[in-house]
C-alpha cells in the first residue's frame, strides 16, 4: 500500500504525472474509468493511516467496482528500502535544525514516514 501511494514523492521527476498514485493510473488508463481514477486524490497527509487510505480507496471504487477488466493486471508489490548512511551528524537540537535543510529528501521522508 504504501509504495502504491507514496513512491511517486520519492521520485524525481520533472514533470508530475497525470496519476500520482499507482491505483489511480491502472483505473484511469488499464480500465478506463476516470471517476474511480479520483484515487489521485488520496492525499495520504497526516494523521492518514494505512487503514484510512484503504478505507478512502474502499469509498471510492465500492460505488464503480464491477467485473470490467483492465488491459493489463495490477500487480502488488512491496518495498523493502535500503538505508544507507549519510555524512549528516546531528548531537544538538540546534545542529538538528541547521542540517534538516542540508540532508537529502529521502532522509526526510525515511525518517518521517518510513519509520
Amino acid at each position: 500500500m504504501f509504495h502504491h501511494v507514496f513512491h511517486a514523492v520519492r521520485t524525481k521527476h520533472l514533470l508530475q504525472p497525470r496519476y500520482n498514485i499507482d491505483f489511480a493510473r491502472w483505473v484511469g488508463e488499464e480500465v478506463g474509468d476516470e471517476d474511480m481514477a479520483a484515487l489521485s486524490d488520496i492525499s495520504g497527509a497526516a494523521p492518514a493511516t494505512i487503514e484510512d487510505i484503504r478505507k478512502e480507496i474502499a469509498a471510492i471504487l465500492e460505488p464503480a467496482a464491477d467485473e470490467r477488466r483492465g488491459r493489463s493486471e495490477f500487480i502488488f508489490v512491496g518495498i523493502e528500502p535500503v538505508v544507507v548512511e549519510t555524512k549528516y551528524v546531528a548531537q544538538t537540537p540546534a545542529e538538528f535544525l541547521d542540517l534538516v535543510d542540508a540532508v537529502p529528501g529521502e532522509s526526510i521522508l525515511y525518517h518521517f514516514v518510513t519509520r
